[in-house]
């Protein structure tokens, strides 16, 4: 447990660690002065806010409703940020009371931090945390880490196509061990994510990999098996720059990083069927999650916002601007142009003015957040607004000028097209099977509900492989208990919309792919 010493600075409680690398050495007064500087720069705004980063140099990372994220200069002389922190502000009235006599969430990681350490596993030095308190009720709370040099996240470092082959497989073979060691000795991570993940760069060109970020997380003697199914189901997840050899690689990293255990899969064959299981799991999970999104994208949720202005009102992601995104319905409008988009490089803006327009644009708003949560290949989902009328109604049944706003399809074309230009039998058959297999992961969600028009099925061709996009919001129903007989009939609308472009010999095997997809995903 880390040794700690208390100072109240400015009406700040801080318990800062002892147990940081050359804290002897450290100028206190400075210390004390960066820390309250930190403290007035997430209490304020405007022109004091700027004051107290010249002083902290704070890079703000992420923000939201009632958490901010950053990096700052606490110890490093050259003034660069060696430091994150992470600042909980504005809580609830029940949060307040909830911690009125309990620990902060701050103070609950910060512990469980440190003795995640004390068990031997890999993680960054925790520095300090900070509470604020009026009449015993938490204001902000404040926990600080030191940063991990030559450091990058999984998420990025998978994704990062500089990455060479050679330091892939050395994280991933670091990552499984890592992984492994946690759960043999008891960490319970809910949160089990590629980005709470670090790969940091050694001398010796080795890496080392770290586990952070213990908001979810919890501590137990051993991780049961259950859990750790569960939790590699979670990580599972991660998207296609995690590839499938890249799992295969990490399971048996991760099963060969610690003792034989009962339940755990010890051949082959063993560890085929577990990965057939946690792909399941992880397709429950995913169904899960995409069903709650699809339910909390039209609230005041952690990435869902609710914007009202004097002309409109409307939903979008947190990350983005919503001034900036009326605005550019705006100048899209007063173009008078016939084009439904503006600014494709950056996004896309439908208008929704038929009758129910209302009705379909927050359904589109919600389906394609859903499939963009089940990893199903959409465009990015940003925005939907509706123009107020002269009453100040928005979203009318039957009203005008609602928009939906996306990231565009980057060159990306119709499957009829595409398909219309594969000639060699091979590659025929080969963008077949990935339609079947796309078409039944999309099942997983909900089915169509008219026939197949251009554009809502596209394809991307990167070096010869197809990566289908589904982009048909207005043709889909959310429906995740859709009967054999739903399924059959889209199968049928994609055979047909192909019409004399594809052969019966291509139509059988278009089914059968299907019908093995279907009993994978349906029939377990």
């Amino acid at each position: 447990m880390a040794d700690l010493i208390k100072k109240k600075i400015n009406g700040v409680c801080w318990e800062i660690s002892k147990n940081i690398p050359g804290y002897e050495s450290i100028d206190k007064n400075d210390l004390y002065c960066k820390l309250d500087a930190l403290f007035k720069y997430v209490s304020a705004s405007g022109t004091e806010r700027a004051k107290s980063h010249d002083l902290i140099n704070f890079t703000l990372l992420k923000t939201g409703r009632r958490k901010i994220f950053g990096m700052m200069n606490l110890f490093d002389k050259d003034g660069k940020p060696d430091v994150y922190a992470k600042v909980f502000k504005d809580l609830s009235l029940s949060v307040k009371a909830r911690h009125l006599f309990n620990d902060s969430k701050t103070k609950q990681e910060f512990i469980l931090a440190c003795e995640i350490a004390d068990r031997g596993i890999p993680t960054a030095v925790q520095v300090a945390i900070g509470e604020k308190r009026r009449m015993g009720l938490l204001e902000t709370s404040i926990i600080i880490v030191k940063s991990i040099e030559n450091s990058v996240n999984l998420l990025d470092f998978f994704s990062d196509s500089k990455t060479l082959p050679n330091e892939r497989h050395a994280v991933i073979e670091e990552f499984g061990k890592t992984a492994r060691l946690s759960h043999d000795r008891g960490v319970l991570q809910e949160d089990f994510a590629l980005n709470n993940f670090l790969a940091q760069r050694l001398p010796d060109k080795n890496f080392r990999v770290y586990l952070i970020d213990f908001e979810r997380a919890g501590l137990c003697g051993s991780v049961s098996n259950d859990d750790r199914f569960w939790l590699l189901s979670k990580l599972n997840r991660a998207g296609f720059d995690f590839s499938i050899s890249d799992k295969t690689r990490f399971l048996k990293a991760y099963l060969k990083g610690g003792p034989t255990q009962a339940g755990l899969p010890e051949s082959k064959s063993e560890l085929i069927k577990w990965m057939q299981s946690l792909d399941w799991e992880t397709i429950k999970l995913l169904r899960k999650g995409a069903i709650r999104v699809w339910n909390s994208c039209v609230k005041n949720e952690r990435k869902y916002r609710r914007h009202e202005c004097q002309d409109f009102e409307g939903y979008y992601l947190s990350k983005h601007n919503p001034d900036i995104l009326t605005g550019k319905i705006n100048r899209l409008d007063s173009t008078d142009s016939q084009n439904d988009t503006e600014n494709e490089n950056e996004i896309r803006i439908i208008e929704y003015s038929s009758s129910g327009s209302a009705g379909s644009s927050l359904a589109c708003w919600q389906n394609i957040n859903a499939l963009s949560k089940a990893r199903i290949n959409t465009a990015e989902p940003i925005a939907v607004f509706a123009k107020k009328d002269e009453h100040g109604n928005a979203f009318r049944p039957g009203g005008d000028n609602c928009y939906l706003i996306m990231s565009p399809a980057t060159d990306a074309k119709d499957i009829k097209d595409i398909f219309a230009g594969i000639k060699e039998d091979e590659k025929r058959i080969s963008f077949i099977y990935k339609l079947a297999g796309f078409i039944c992961r999309l099942h997983i969600m909900g089915t169509f509900e008219r026939d197949l028009a251009a554009g809502d099925l596209l394809a991307n061709n990167f070096s010869g492989k197809y990566a289908i996009i589904f982009n048909g919001f207005n043709n889909f129903c959310v429906n995740v208990n859709a009967s054999h007989n739903q399924r059959q009939s889209d199968v049928e609308k994609v055979i047909n919309y192909f019409g004399s472009t594809i052969s019966d010999v291509e139509k059988i095997k278009f089914n059968e792919f299907y019908a093995v997809n279907e009993v994978w995903y349906f029939e377990r």
